[in-house]
């Protein structure tokens, strides 16, 4: 450790003796340790709500009242053997409901299964809903990739969810 001389000033953090690291406020320590921390915050601040961590006792009942049954797109059934596996989801995003505060995601209405295929078109659907907040534009998705439409507009009635269409467009 260097010692404190005229030309180098201490380091911003409160009791650290060590000089500050050339055109920086803190010493190297500090620097990597604070960035580090910065680190961990983002990190943090970066899980979604309705992760599988934080889902809870009302998911895994929700989920195994809807599963055995066939894919809502494509209709394939799940194997005894477990070959074909599906998942269990929500209609509307429970990110979206629980951002808008809408209600519980986990309603019965709320919840489909699909297959291995069929799940990460649904997920690019709801990025869309819930990165752009794009309605239409998630509707549209799920129209595109067969998304059973009855569903969709169950839930969203279950919710209130409306979508009004501006002036002008028929």
């Amino acid at each position: 450790m260097q010692s404190l001389t005229a030309r180098s000033k201490p380091c911003r953090t409160r009791g650290c003796p060590e000089p500050r690291m050339y055109g920086r406020a803190r010493c190297w320590d500090c620097f990597h340790h604070l960035s580090y921390l910065r680190k961990l915050k983002r990190k943090a601040k970066r899980k979604r709500p309705g992760s599988a961590p934080n889902r809870g006792a009302g998911w895994q009942r929700a989920r195994k009242a809807v599963s055995g049954q066939p894919c809502a797109i494509c209709g394939a059934k799940p194997s005894p053997s477990g070959s074909v596996a599906h998942a269990s989801d929500h209609v509307i995003a429970a990110r979206f409901l629980i951002l808008n505060l809408l209600g519980d995601p986990n309603a019965a209405v709320n919840l489909v299964t699909l297959c291995r295929k069929c799940h990460p078109l649904k997920r690019r659907a709801e990025n869309r809903l819930c990165n752009r907040t794009n309605i239409v534009g998630w509707l549209q998705e799920l129209n595109r990739i067969g998304f059973p439409m009855e569903r969709v507009k169950r839930a969203m009635e279950f919710y209130g969810i409306k979508v009004v269409q501006p002036c002008g467009v028929v």
